[in-house]
């Protein structure tokens, strides 16, 4: 990739061509009329791409992005089921006092 930039700095003209680039998607552009998703495992690339284009777009979360996915899940599931230390001292108090949590 860096010899690309240095032959543009120098002058030449480099056509890039890949996602996002919009060239990708220019055989898309003939099927006027039709409804077109783009399909993609990269946040950065295909997603993007789609943006770019306004296209609907279908993530995969099993490509690349796999092990940043999981390791946001896990995160998020272990937040929403953290209990409150004191809570449940609580309960574990209540219980020995024979009360029960109605909530």
């Amino acid at each position: 990739m860096h010899f690309l930039l240095l032959f543009e700095k120098l002058g030449g003209k480099v056509i890039y061509f890949g996602k996002p680039h919009p060239e990708v998607y220019k055989q898309s552009i003939i099927n006027k009329g039709k409804k077109i998703i783009a399909i993609g495992d990269n946040l950065k690339t295909d997603i993007k791409g789609a943006i770019n284009m306004n296209y609907d777009s279908l993530f995969i979360t099993q490509g690349i992005h796999k092990n940043e996915i999981q390791k946001e899940v896990k995160k998020k599931t272990m937040e929403n089921h953290l209990v409150d230390p004191t809570e449940k001292a609580e309960k574990a108090e209540s219980s020995e006092n024979g009360e029960t949590d109605n909530r």
